[in-house]
C-alpha cells in the first residue's frame, strides 16, 4: 500500500483471532454509529477492525477530524454502513478513504450481579482476579461502560458473576 503504512502496519488490525469469543456480539442493538473514514479496501459492512494506535503522522492531517480522531485506541470497531466516498485521499497511504458508519463492538467480561443491569453505566473493574476469568485487557480499572445485555452466568472463587455485553461510555 502506498507508503508502506497501511491500516494494519498503522497498528490498526482486523479481526481478533486471538480471542474471537470475546467478539462475538451481533449489532443488533441499538446504539449510536460513528462516522469514520476506512479505505476503500477495506470499507465492506461487518469487517471489524482494533485500532491499537494513532500514528503521530495523522494529528496535522486535514482528515484527522473525521478520521482517526473520532477513533479510540485499543477498541475494536464494527462496520454497519459504507457511505459514498468523496475522492479523499490519505496523506499517508495514498489509499482513497471512504466514510463508513462503525460500532464498538461490544467486549464480554464479569460483572457482580448487582452491576447486571442492561442499560446502566458502571465504572469497569476486576471484580474476580482468576486468570480464568473473562477480562478484556482492552478495558482499563476504572472506565466507564455501560451493559448492553447480559449473556449468563458464572461461579468462582465462591461468589456468583454476571457475563455481561459491554460497550465504552461516551
Amino acid at each position: 500500500m502506498g507508503s508502506g503504512f497501511g491500516y494494519s502496519e498503522r497498528r490498526v488490525a482486523y479481526g481478533d483471532p486471538q480471542s474471537p469469543s470475546q467478539y462475538q456480539a451481533t449489532a443488533s442493538v441499538q446504539r449510536p454509529g460513528i462516522i469514520t473514514l476506512i479505505s476503500r479496501e477495506q470499507a465492506q459492512v461487518g469487517s471489524r477492525f482494533r485500532v491499537y494506535s494513532i500514528p503521530e503522522e495523522c494529528m496535522g492531517c486535514r482528515l484527522y477530524a473525521v478520521c482517526m480522531g473520532r477513533l479510540v485506541p485499543k477498541r475494536v470497531y464494527e462496520v454497519v454502513e459504507v457511505r459514498k466516498g468523496l475522492g479523499q485521499r490519505c496523506p499517508l497511504t495514498g489509499s482513497e478513504m471512504v466514510p463508513v458508519v462503525v460500532l464498538h463492538v461490544p467486549i464480554r467480561v464479569l460483572v457482580p450481579d448487582r452491576h447486571a443491569l442492561e442499560g446502566a453505566i458502571i465504572t469497569y473493574d476486576y471484580w474476580c482476579d482468576c486468570e480464568d476469568c473473562v477480562r478484556d485487557p482492552m478495558l482499563r480499572r476504572g472506565e466507564k461502560v455501560k451493559v448492553l445485555r447480559v449473556v449468563g452466568r458464572k461461579s468462582c472463587n465462591g461468589k456468583e458473576y454476571s457475563l455481561v455485553e459491554v460497550v465504552p461510555a461516551h
